[in-house]
């Protein structure tokens, strides 16, 4: 839309006869979480570092019908994409039509009134992200493909892939196109005695024989499975992340033939 439009769980703004104000509020990033000390007689604070909260979106919406009564049917139609059919909250992925490649989980928190006027009514709409309060990309890295949500102007290249044949020591590059560090699901999937991965500083080991068998090492859980066998007393090294960006990762090892895939959905501020 024109105006700057958002679908929820699917569900367009225009199907909600809504039209998004650019007045929302749309912060930047999420307020701040401060651990600060202060000490009588000793001036200043003492820093212990902070996190982030949960970040609010407060959107301002108008919805035009035709008179009163289309006016309250689109506000039960809102009421029922907000709520589930017991009546709470239900949490929904937020898209908002300026970047269609990420949403943000979020729920209805708040109250909302609606200011009526014949067919015309004005509400803000109060959501809360739940969990990360930072967006994901709607595309995985193992789904990107022509005609994926991915628009135009991301950090994507022509020719970047997030799996490799690999049947020797070399390097390959892997696009980490959000703005945020990500820790991904790396499946290794074939024959090797030993094999070593190095990126950023960090080098994740795996010191035991697979023979046409899948690897997967969850560098979010810190989990290293082989099928649903728990093997990470075979990991030496550390688990491994993806800053924004491209990166360069170095994979050494011993009788390797098998296929490295790296999977991860990207953030954004």
């Amino acid at each position: 839309m024109i105006n700057g439009g958002f679908t929820l769980d699917g569900i367009s703004a225009k199907e909600l006869n809504i039209i998004m104000g650019h007045d929302s509020e749309r912060p930047i990033a999420p307020p701040t979480v401060d651990r600060f000390l202060s000490i009588p007689g000793v001036n200043g604070i003492l820093d212990f570092g902070s996190d982030v909260g949960a970040r609010q979106l407060n959107l301002n919406c108008h919805v035009i019908s035709k008179d009163y009564r289309t006016l309250q049917q689109a506000s039960e139609r809102i009421a029922s994409v907000l709520l589930d059919g017991y009546g709470k909250p239900k949490q929904l992925k937020l898209v908002f039509d300026v970047n269609p490649d990420r949403y943000f989980l979020v729920r209805y928190s708040g109250s909302l009134s609606i200011n009526r006027l014949f067919g015309y009514g004005r509400f803000t709409l109060p959501l809360i992200v739940v969990g990360n309060p930072f967006g994901h990309s709607i595309d995985s890295s193992d789904s990107i493909t022509w005609g994926s949500s991915v628009t135009w102007g991301s950090s994507i290249r022509w020719g970047d892939a997030w799996s490799y044949r690999v049947t020797g020591a070399g390097s390959v590059e892997i696009n980490n196109w959000g703005t945020m560090i990500v820790k991904p699901i790396i499946e290794l999937s074939g024959s090797l005695t030993n094999i070593a991965i190095a990126c950023n500083g960090k080098t994740f080991g795996y010191n035991a024989p697979l023979a046409s068998e899948t690897l997967t090492i969850n560098n979010n859980r810190m989990t290293v499975t082989k099928g649903s066998q728990n093997v990470l007393k075979h990991m030496t090294g550390d688990f491994i992340e993806l800053k924004a960006g491209i990166n360069e990762l170095s994979i050494m090892g011993t009788n390797l033939n098998l296929d490295v895939s790296f999977k991860f959905d990207t953030l954004y501020f």
